[in-house]
Protein backbone atom coordinates (compact mmCIF):
# COMPACT_ATOMS: atom_id res chain seq x y z
CA UNK A 1 0.00 0.00 0.00
CA UNK A 2 2.76 2.44 0.87
CA UNK A 3 4.46 1.73 -2.44
CA UNK A 4 1.30 2.46 -4.43
CA UNK A 5 0.60 5.60 -2.44
CA UNK A 6 4.15 6.87 -2.93
CA UNK A 7 4.00 6.20 -6.66
CA UNK A 8 0.71 8.10 -6.87
CA UNK A 9 2.24 11.00 -4.94
CA UNK A 10 5.24 10.91 -7.30
CA UNK A 11 2.98 10.97 -10.36
CA UNK A 12 0.27 13.36 -9.15
CA UNK A 13 2.64 15.99 -7.81
CA UNK A 14 4.92 15.83 -10.89
CA UNK A 15 8.11 15.25 -8.93
CA UNK A 16 10.05 14.42 -12.09
CA UNK A 17 9.14 17.73 -13.74
CA UNK A 18 10.21 19.70 -10.65
CA UNK A 19 13.58 17.95 -10.61
CA UNK A 20 13.98 18.62 -14.33
CA UNK A 21 13.13 22.29 -13.76
CA UNK A 22 15.70 22.52 -10.96
CA UNK A 23 18.40 21.22 -13.30
CA UNK A 24 17.36 23.70 -16.01
CA UNK A 25 17.41 26.61 -13.57
CA UNK A 26 20.82 25.58 -12.29
CA UNK A 27 22.17 25.48 -15.83
CA UNK A 28 20.64 28.89 -16.59
CA UNK A 29 22.27 30.34 -13.48
CA UNK A 30 25.66 28.93 -14.44
CA UNK A 31 25.28 30.31 -17.96
CA UNK A 32 24.32 33.70 -16.53
CA UNK A 33 27.49 33.73 -14.49
CA UNK A 34 29.60 32.91 -17.55
CA UNK A 35 27.90 35.42 -19.83
CA UNK A 36 29.47 38.72 -20.86
CA UNK A 37 26.40 40.74 -19.87
CA UNK A 38 26.46 43.78 -17.66
CA UNK A 39 26.69 43.06 -13.93
CA UNK A 40 23.24 44.49 -13.24
CA UNK A 41 21.66 42.22 -15.83
CA UNK A 42 23.54 39.26 -14.39
CA UNK A 43 22.27 40.13 -10.92
CA UNK A 44 18.67 40.27 -12.09
CA UNK A 45 18.94 36.97 -13.96
CA UNK A 46 20.63 35.22 -11.07
CA UNK A 47 18.14 36.62 -8.55
CA UNK A 48 15.16 35.49 -10.62
CA UNK A 49 16.67 32.04 -11.19
CA UNK A 50 17.49 31.74 -7.50
CA UNK A 51 13.93 32.56 -6.47
CA UNK A 52 12.53 29.97 -8.85
CA UNK A 53 15.14 27.47 -7.71
CA UNK A 54 14.19 27.92 -4.06
CA UNK A 55 10.49 27.50 -4.87
CA UNK A 56 11.06 24.32 -6.89
CA UNK A 57 13.46 22.90 -4.31
CA UNK A 58 10.94 23.51 -1.54
CA UNK A 59 8.25 21.70 -3.54
CA UNK A 60 10.56 18.74 -4.14
CA UNK A 61 11.48 18.66 -0.46
CA UNK A 62 7.81 18.66 0.58
CA UNK A 63 6.90 15.90 -1.88
CA UNK A 64 9.79 13.72 -0.70
CA UNK A 65 8.84 14.47 2.91
CA UNK A 66 5.29 13.33 2.16
CA UNK A 67 6.57 10.06 0.66
CA UNK A 68 8.80 9.47 3.69
CA UNK A 69 5.83 10.22 5.93
CA UNK A 70 3.81 7.50 4.17
CA UNK A 71 6.58 4.96 4.78
CA UNK A 72 6.97 6.13 8.38
CA UNK A 73 3.25 5.65 8.96
CA UNK A 74 3.46 2.09 7.60
CA UNK A 75 6.47 1.44 9.83
CA UNK A 76 4.45 2.77 12.76
CA UNK A 77 1.72 0.22 12.01
CA UNK A 78 4.12 -2.70 11.52
CA UNK A 79 7.59 -2.65 13.09
CA UNK A 80 8.89 -5.32 10.70
CA UNK A 81 7.89 -3.31 7.64
CA UNK A 82 11.37 -1.91 6.89
CA UNK A 83 13.03 -5.30 7.35
CA UNK A 84 10.57 -6.80 4.90
CA UNK A 85 10.83 -3.89 2.47
CA UNK A 86 14.63 -4.11 2.25
CA UNK A 87 14.78 -7.90 2.06
CA UNK A 88 15.29 -9.61 -1.30
CA UNK A 89 11.73 -10.92 -1.32
CA UNK A 90 10.35 -7.50 -0.37
CA UNK A 91 12.30 -5.77 -3.16
CA UNK A 92 11.11 -8.27 -5.79
CA UNK A 93 7.51 -8.09 -4.58
CA UNK A 94 7.65 -4.31 -4.60
CA UNK A 95 8.99 -4.25 -8.16
CA UNK A 96 6.33 -6.69 -9.36
CA UNK A 97 3.55 -4.75 -7.63
CA UNK A 98 4.93 -1.50 -9.02
CA UNK A 99 5.04 -2.79 -12.60
CA UNK A 100 1.57 -4.33 -12.37
CA UNK A 101 0.14 -1.16 -10.85
CA UNK A 102 1.64 1.04 -13.57
CA UNK A 103 0.24 -1.28 -16.28
CA UNK A 104 -3.24 -1.28 -14.71
CA UNK A 105 -3.10 2.47 -14.20
CA UNK A 106 -2.12 2.97 -17.83
CA UNK A 107 -5.02 0.78 -19.06
CA UNK A 108 -7.58 2.56 -16.87
CA UNK A 109 -6.31 6.05 -17.73
CA UNK A 110 -6.47 5.19 -21.46
CA UNK A 111 -10.13 4.22 -21.10
CA UNK A 112 -11.01 7.48 -19.37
Amino acid sequence: MSLLLSIEIFIRFNLYSFIKKILELTNKTILSLKSNDDDEIKEKKILENSKNLIICSTKVFLIIFLIILVFYFCFFLDNNFLEYLFSIIGIFESLIILLLYLKVRKVFSAKL
